[in-house]
């Protein structure tokens, strides 16, 4: 920073950017999160003591320090986000290994590449814990809420919530086979209000634009095409 201000310019403000973690278990770490993620406060204390090391001779020169910026939305948001998702199906692999496929999968939850999402059962349920994956709806295999989590035995209809998923799902979530349902808020008071609603057929539709010249179904072969005129050549 010093040798950036050689030449009289004022570093007025450092954006740091973002980087700032949740609570969630990202894959491939061992420790629960709680254990694995630095506080906040390790965080702060880590830059601004560099911040302070590298700016003491704009104090030295009795000089401002440069505002500093840094970008913690998923660390905010994280965790004030939940999707509700419903058991249609179970089954079992050839391993013997058991699986659920739900309602909800990677189109809505596109952190589950990288997070081990928490998943809770909204009802007691008794039964043998076994290992169990976690499927969403799409049609292909890497449609994987959960590689490996412990569950009870479920059946179609249960349900389950998914969290925290407040960072990037709704950012990068995608229509595709199934429609995006809404999102709600959940008040203080326990009032809910719908945010956004819920996809159908017309939301999908709304933004094409047919031709017109492609808007009837069946065209005069004779009238409108080559083809036409190669039969009546034929005939």
């Amino acid at each position: 920073m010093r040798e950036a201000e050689n030449d009289d310019t004022q570093i007025e403000y450092i954006d740091i950017g973002g980087g700032f973690p949740s609570q969630n278990a990202l894959k491939g770490i061992y420790l629960p999160p709680e254990q694995a993620v630095p506080s906040v406060n390790d965080y702060v204390n880590a830059v601004t003591s560099a911040l302070r090391e590298g700016t003491k001779y704009r104090l030295a020169a009795g000089r401002p320090l440069p505002r500093l910026i840094f970008e913690s939305g998923r660390a905010i948001v994280d965790d004030t986000q939940v999707l509700l998702t419903t058991v249609v199906g179970t089954k079992r692999l050839a391993d013997g290994r058991k699986t659920v496929i739900l309602d909800g999968g990677t189109n809505l939850l596109f952190t589950a590449y990288w997070y081990n999402h928490q998943v809770k059962l909204t009802k007691e349920s008794q039964g043998p814990i076994e290992d169990t994956i976690l499927y969403g709806p799409l049609c292909m295999n890497i449609d994987v809420v959960r590689h490996s989590i412990h569950l009870p035995p479920l059946t179609a209809g249960d349900l389950l919530v998914v969290e925290s998923v407040g960072a990037y799902n709704n950012t990068q979530w995608m229509q595709f086979i199934e429609y995006r349902p809404n999102v709600v808020l959940v008040h203080e008071d326990g009032q809910v209000s719908v945010i956004r609603k819920a996809e159908d057929l017309s939301v999908m539709c709304a933004q094409d634009n047919l031709p017109k010249h492609l808007s009837v179904p069946f065209l005069d072969l004779n009238k409108h095409s080559r083809l036409g005129k190669h039969i009546e050549a034929a005939s």
